[in-house]
């Protein structure tokens, strides 16, 4: 039965027979490999350790493709696995990054500094364990750190390196253009953000890597800076909203809510560590993907600055965007 969901999946939206053919392929192996676990797998038994284990295999098969994880987490949406579906995430979160960083240093700095930075790197690919990625993040920041002063290491990582579209904000730019004011526009962004939480819990869909609880839905009403920002004083202060909000408001230690806090696939796995050396730096990074949206919406360039990060104990991320010098809508 759910493998003729998978075949309508496929066939009403025009995915191709053969695709159908590879993805029916993969999930008869990955049932199969569930049965090495279970005697009688089924849908109830099905865990996170089951997608973690599978894909520890095809990684070690060579086989951890974005193919595959399409399929996988197509195949979760229709068994309404959400967790599933969510670890699935912990791993395509990597997908371009560090290509993106290391264009950027180039492009910065030349192809000498390029090499100096990468001789002999390992540079994490889909599939790998999330928490080896770290020791990668780690020994990068080191050789970053090492050919370049702070200040050039902040630009490199403070890009678009997860590849946005800039397309995809253009109706965010019309919202603002329509507004009679930057923070005209930006409650009403977190008024949208909100509404959206809502109709995802209701709907008992993943917003990305989430579930959304009336808890969650009631901490980003309660914090405007939240999936949008607030302006004081020629500064946009945004703070990010939690991995998985759920378990960080339910966090008993520290750790635990900087765990939860941490939407970095790079760095997340160290923070349950009694001790990490991954530069905080790194977090610009992140900066960079609050800063694209409304480097969009304004049409500008602008510069960020981390204010407090999980990487150095804080509870959340949050940054600040300097506008004094950019033309935006004031309030009358």
């Amino acid at each position: 039965m759910v493998l003729e969901k998978l075949e309508h999946l496929y066939l009403s939206n025009n995915l191709g027979t053969k695709e159908f053919q590879f993805a029916k392929a993969l999930i008869i192996e990955f049932w199969n490999f569930m049965g090495l676990k279970h005697k009688v797998p089924s849908v109830s038994e099905m865990t996170t350790d089951d997608i973690n284990d599978f894909i520890a295999f095809l990684y070690s098969e060579k086989r951890s493709s974005l193919d595959e994880f399409i399929v996988l987490m197509r195949y979760m949406r229709i068994l309404k696995k959400n967790d599933c579906f969510i670890e699935l995430t912990k791993y395509t979160g990597i997908l371009d990054v560090v290509d993106n960083i290391l264009l950027k240093l180039k492009q910065l700095h030349g192809q000498e500094i390029l090499e100096l930075v990468t001789k002999d790197l390992d540079i994490p690919s889909l599939g790998m364990s999330p928490k080896q990625i770290p020791l990668f993040t780690a020994e990068f920041m080191r050789r970053l750190h090492a050919a370049l002063p702070e200040e050039e290491v902040k630009k490199v990582l403070a890009g678009n390196n997860h590849g946005m579209s800039k397309e995809a904000m253009l109706p965010e730019k019309v919202e603002y253009e329509n507004s009679n004011s930057f923070e005209e526009y930006l409650e009403g962004l977190h008024r949208r953000k909100v509404e959206e939480l809502i109709k995802y819990k209701e709907a008992g869909k993943v917003w990305f890597e989430q579930a959304i609880t009336d808890e969650v839905i009631d901490f980003v009403s309660k914090n405007p800076e939240v999936l949008s920002g607030v302006i004081r004083d020629d500064f946009l202060y945004i703070t990010k909203i939690p991995y998985d909000t759920e378990k960080y408001l339910s966090a008993t230690t520290d750790k635990e809510m900087h765990y939860y806090a941490c939407h970095c696939a790079f760095a997340r796995e160290a923070v349950l560590q009694e001790s990490h050396d991954i530069s905080p730096i790194w977090c610009y990074c992140s900066g960079g993907f609050a800063k694209f949206p409304f480097e969009v919406i304004l049409d500008q360039k602008l510069k960020v600055e981390s204010l407090e990060n999980v990487l150095e104990g804080g509870k959340l991320c949050r940054f600040r965007i300097p506008l004094k010098g950019i033309s935006y809508k004031k309030k009358a």
